[in-house]
């Protein structure tokens, strides 16, 4: 034993020398001991070890908040997107119930959900005027009821709103904008749904509110365009060039350009310059409530229940299907680490935030959508 005091074992204290009888005697205890009792935790309540895959907890349906969970997944998405770009923007595509919650103790009372308003920076709301259905058709009444009291509340905490409604008839696109603009929300109307969204609107000409000023935040953002195809344009350069050719102050992609290659990073810094030369927004649509068979994660042995957190496919879309969102190996996908999903949108391909869809999942497993 080497001696680093310069002390003979003569001149010690009884008291130590008991100490170092019993030091050296946990010497001889053998390794493999203080391995496996270094290498134990607990995790949901038992005593695991390192040697031993650890066992999922199974969910169930009486004890999960499945809403409140996907209010969790959306605040930690924005969380890490803000630790790479300070400036990275949050937007949920639908999801007004998500901004208020139940309070402690009354099921009939409903409070603004704090850390989650606090975690986005706004809702664009489909359809509140047309298009529920079909392109064209009005809204029911009844559900542009239900919507408006939770937008507006939202707004008056801060939340742009933003609409984007389905319509082609010049005098009910007109309509779309003036009726959204006098509530103080940034209207968008499309001609199409869905992957049929492929081409900017042509009515209006040009942007309403148009701008030469640059927007690097949402809040001046006037109005924006959704284009969820972008296969109608040639090549990625002539689809960058032509987004370009315009005024808009925000524009949402879909990321990926044919044969699931994404944007280059040199094409999403063109369309992030407005025609006159200004700078805008360009924020990436993120499915977080779904895999999509057609994305580079999906691989070629998924399917319904295997792995088992991917879900049966939502109705009318064959290849999309809903996913236990609250699960980490889905959550890992999307963000957390350098080969994530958000992770990549921004560092790779230069995106100022996301347009995040699927955020309703929570309806499925509340047993609200078949």
């Amino acid at each position: 034993m080497r001696e680093k005091t310069g002390l003979t074992m003569s001149l010690l204290p009884k008291y130590t020398l008991i100490l170092l009888w019993f030091f050296t005697s946990a010497l001889l205890i053998p390794v493999e001991v203080f391995a496996q009792e270094a290498g134990k935790t607990r995790a949901q309540g038992k005593v695991i070890g390192n040697d031993k895959p650890v066992e999922e907890p199974e969910y169930q349906d009486d004890l999960v908040d499945y809403r409140e969970d996907m209010r969790t997944f959306i605040q930690n998405i924005a969380n890490f997107g803000r630790r790479v770009n300070p400036n990275f923007v949050v937007l949920t595509l639908n999801g007004a119930d998500l901004l208020t919650k139940r309070e402690d103790g009354d099921e009939d009372r409903r409070v603004p959900a704090e850390k989650y308003l606090r975690a986005i920076d706004g809702v664009i709301q489909e359809s509140l005027y047309y298009g529920a259905m079909e392109v064209d058709q009005e809204t029911l009444e009844k559900e542009r009821k239900e919507l408006l009291p939770k937008l507006e509340a939202a707004k008056k905490r801060g939340i742009k709103v933003l609409t984007l409604d389905y319509a082609k008839t010049t005098k009910k696109v007109s309509s779309i904008y003036s009726k959204s603009r006098k509530k103080g929300f940034i209207p968008y109307v499309a001609p199409a749904k869905g992957i049929e969204l492929n081409k900017i609107a042509k009515y209006p000409r040009r942007p309403i509110g148009e701008n030469p000023s640059s927007v690097t935040t949402l809040d001046g953002v006037k109005n924006y365009t959704y284009l969820l195809d972008t296969t109608a344009y040639g090549s990625q350069g002539q689809f960058a060039m032509k987004l370009h050719d315009n005024n808009f102050d925000m524009v949402v992609l879909e990321p990926f350009y044919r044969k699931n290659k994404p944007l280059t990073f040199d094409n999403v810094n063109i369309i992030k310059s407005k025609k006159l030369g200004s700078r805008r927004l360009v924020l990436a649509y993120v499915n977080i409530g779904m895999a999509e068979a057609f994305r580079y994660y999906w691989k070629p042995q998924w399917r319904e229940g295997r792995p088992t957190w991917v879900k049966a496919p939502k109705v009318g879309y064959a290849d999309k299907y809903f996913v236990e969102f609250w699960r980490p190996e889905w959550q890992r996908l999307m963000f957390g680490t350098p080969t994530s999903y958000i992770y990549g949108l921004i560092r790779d391909l230069g995106f100022d935030g996301v347009v995040l869809d699927g955020v309703e999942a929570y309806r499925f497993f509340e047993g609200e959508e078949e």
